[in-house]
């Protein structure tokens, strides 16, 4: 880090040289008298949020519902040089948000945001068919997480300069209550139970970093380094009682106290070197270089990265647009050569695996060209065509990872507005993959979207989206079969909006989603026995679909007053068909995997003008999250939620 910095300084100082031995002979710049708009406008509102919630907080999932007073500011102030901007708004002490903006000309520019939000977490209930098999630590147990996020950003400008230095900062906080689920006992079927048991975090991570950009001649360079890291300050892991198992060879156990579900932490750094050619002319040239370190600050693992990339844009006529780029990824994986895990009452008592097998490490290279072609002006095609390749290494340990994979894919799109008020967005994708790294990552991809936004009078405006997406895998790989058929995925998505206005004080928007996801593939089941014998269910269907209706309509019968109401429904299920009858009886494992929710959302607000710049507002929302099917197997909680927010605010 210290390096960077240093080098970061100079270059200051060679660019401050530079531009002081170029400008040495310039006359003295001539003073005239401007204008300097000053101004300063803002607003205050003071409120009262009341919350009844019932059941689960799953109702309103990232609200804190609690009774809160809430407060709200908006300022800014324009006196050139200087410009001020203040934006606050407090909900309640878990919904916050703030942002600070202040510039000084154009040498120095500040940004300050601060959010934070509370997330409400289930707690899913256990069930199984022999109750011996269960341990609930957590029965009760309410779950949450608070979380806070801060960033601030600074930059300066060299007076008559074109360099800039700046500097930017991140933390992300999170911190409360999660659930674990895990299985304790033995493992390797000796006595399994799954068990499921509190959890306190306390995360931090840190991202922060400098740089600096400049003129240099026809090229822009950016040079910057950043620095990451990952703080755990709550609970790194669980201890545990767990009993001996000699199963499988190789992997015994003793009897002991030892930990599991740790939290490792991380630190990071990366160097970038960016640098391009003026953003004129029929040639454009684009170039980045950039290094990266990771390491696992608990089993000492450590991953290096090498990222390079070129570009080149090119415009023979002004109707056509050639883009080349290419990029380059080497990644170097190294981890600790073995694995020891300690009894925490008597350390003497160990287990682990001496013989930890290697990370892979890979190089990956994409080449990529597009055309884009512009025939008229209400006509815009583009063809863009892909190529990777990923090459391992060490990869031979692993058994069933390739040593290479490539990947390969066409998309042509194009944009069209062939008559007043209607515009229109194509796009199709075909990918091919040869020796995919992982199951569930396709041989064959074809995806087709289609948008169309029309405009058939003034007062309506439509909008209409769908994207068809299919996938197949061919002769997935098991480390217990190669018996295993193909695997066919399929993706449906639409979307619909329509906004009418029904007089100039009546406007009404209703919007349609649908989203529908289905898997057909053969799951792999292993025997408890020993050898493994594997058992395969053939063509399991999973489907999962959700639909979403709202309809919203704002009433305005003066310009002091205002209504807005709205209604939401959402219904989501998931359905999975296993055929093996081992698999169905005593009960149906599908009967423990079926998901049907349905959550409805009712608004309304109304606003109110005052005199003297004063509004008064009111809001309320009621929203009924219901799980239909209620079973008893991991089970999630019903809930309903109200709030009532009133407000008075002036505005100046």
């Amino acid at each position: 880090m210290r390096r960077i910095i240093l080098g970061l300084i100079t270059l200051t100082l060679l660019c401050s040289m530079a531009y002081r031995a170029a400008s040495a002979s310039d006359e003295p710049p001539v003073a005239r008298a401007v204008d300097v708009p000053t101004g300063t406008e803002g607003s205050l509102s003071l409120g009262y949020r009341a919350a009844a919630p019932i059941g689960s907080g799953r109702a309103d999932e990232y609200d804190y519902l609690h009774d809160a007073v809430t407060f709200g500011a908006n300022g800014q102030l324009l006196a050139l040089p200087h410009r001020f901007h203040l934006d606050v708004d407090i909900r309640n002490r878990e919904d916050t948000l703030g942002h600070l903006n202040y510039g000084f000309g154009d040498l120095l520019l500040i940004e300050v945001v601060h959010r934070s939000l509370f997330h409400h977490l289930e707690n899913i209930r256990l069930e199984d068919l022999d109750p011996a098999a269960l341990d609930i630590r957590d029965s009760g147990e309410d779950y949450a997480l608070e979380i806070m996020i801060d960033d601030i950003a600074v930059a300066f400008k060299a007076p008559r300069f074109p360099m800039h230095l700046y500097a930017r900062g991140s933390r992300f906080d999170k911190a409360g209550d999660r659930q674990l689920r895990f299985l304790d006992g033995s493992g390797w079927f000796n006595n399994t139970v799954r068990t499921s048991t509190p959890r306190r975090i306390d995360w931090q991570t840190q991202h922060y970093g400098i740089g600096i950009n400049s003129h240099l001649g026809p090229i822009e360079v950016d040079l910057s380094h950043w620095e990451k890291r990952f703080d755990v300050k709550g609970s790194r892991r669980l201890f545990d009682l767990y009993s001996g198992a000699g199963f499988p060879p190789g992997s015994q156990r003793p009897a002991g106290e030892f930990p599991h579900n740790g939290t490792p932490e991380f630190k990071g750094s990366a160097t970038t070197l960016k640098v391009h050619s003026n953003y004129t002319g029929k040639l454009v040239g684009t170039a980045t270089l950039s290094t990266k370190e990771n390491r696992n600050e608990v089993s000492g693992a450590e991953a290096d990265y090498f990222v390079g990339a070129a570009g080149l844009t090119w415009m023979p006529v002004t109707k056509l647009t050639v883009f080349l780029n290419y990029r380059r990824v080497a990644r170097d994986l190294d981890n600790p050569g073995a694995v020891i895990i300690r009894d925490r009452t008597v350390p003497a008592i160990s287990y682990g695996n001496p013989d930890v097998r290697d990370s892979i490490s890979a190089d990956t290279d994409t080449y990529s060209a597009t055309l884009r072609y512009r025939p008229f002006s209400r006509l815009t095609l583009r063809a863009k065509y892909r190529f990777e390749e990923v090459t391992r290494e060490d990869s031979e340990a692993w058994e069933l990872i390739p040593d290479s994979t490539t990947r390969r894919a066409l998309t042509l799109s194009g944009d069209a507005h062939p008559a007043k008020g209607l515009k229109a967005k194509v796009e199709y994708t075909h990918k091919e993959v040869d020796d995919p790294v992982s199951n569930v990552e396709p041989n064959r991809l074809n995806r087709a979207k289609l948008s169309i936004a029309w405009t058939p009078m003034p007062r309506l405006q439509t909008l209409l989206g769908y994207t068809l997406s299919r996938e197949e895998r061919n002769d997935p790989i098991f480390a217990a079969t190669d018996a295993a058929d193909d695997r066919d995925v399929r993706w449906d998505r639409v979307l619909a909006s329509g906004t009418f206005l029904v007089s100039d004080h009546v406007a009404l928007t209703t919007t349609y989603a649908y989203l529908h996801h289905q898997i057909e593939q053969e799951i792999v089941y292993t025997d408890a026995s020993f050898p493994f014998s594997p058992q395969i269910d053939g063509g399991v269907p999973y489907e999962s679909d959700a639909h979403n209706y709202a309809l919203t309509l704002h009433y305005s019968p003066s310009e002091r007053l205002q209504f807005n109401t709205g209604v939401s429904h959402t219904t989501s299920q998931t359905d999975f068909e296993p055929n093996r009858p081992d698999l169905l009886a005593p009960v149906s494992i599908a009967s423990l995997a079926g998901v049907k929710i349905r959550e409805t959302r009712y608004s309304l607000s109304g606003d109110y003008a005052l005199r003297k710049g004063f509004r008064v507002g009111v809001d309320y929302e009621y929203t009924d999250f219901n799980d239909v099917l209620d079973h008893t197997n991991d089970d999630v909680a019903d809930g309903i939620s109200r709030i009532l927010w009133t407000r008075l605010s002036r505005k100046w």
